[in-house]
């Protein structure tokens, strides 16, 4: 693997998750809610699984916007909260030779470089006739 990107985001605040629902249509108050609000403490909100993929979408594009990214694969493999910064590493892979395609491997760490997701995706580059 080669040419390491890291992106950072965050963090994502209670209108940043209640924009979310709206776009989602999903309303869950897992998604939405701090768990701690009612009981003052630091509980947050779980971030839904379309944030880390929005995540992984956008950085893709913001590295490659000269390519039409697709085919993702992503695991999930824990949950990333609200008032969190997450970070996007991206490393290139596998690039034909004639350098119009490639696939990107990815992970969406957490606080104390804790992963959130894995996966890969393909990016082709957009070649004018």
């Amino acid at each position: 693997m080669n040419a390491l990107r890291i992106l950072s985001v965050g963090p994502i605040g209670g209108d940043d998750l209640l924009r979310m629902a709206a776009l989602t249509r999903e309303f869950n108050p897992l998604n939405v809610i701090s768990a701690g609000t009612a009981r003052g403490d630091s509980a947050a909100a779980v971030l839904h699984t379309a944030w880390i993929s929005g995540l992984v979408s956008a950085g893709l594009d913001g590295s490659f916007p000269d390519a039409e990214c697709g085919d993702f694969e992503i695991m999930y493999h824990g949950s990333a909260f609200e008032n969190e910064r997450l970070a996007l590493e991206m490393n290139v892979e596998n690039a034909d030779t004639d350098g119009k395609a490639c696939m990107v491997a990815f992970r969406v760490l957490g606080p104390r470089r804790r992963l959130i997701a894995e996966g890969r995706a393909a990016a082709h580059l957009h070649v004018s006739p």
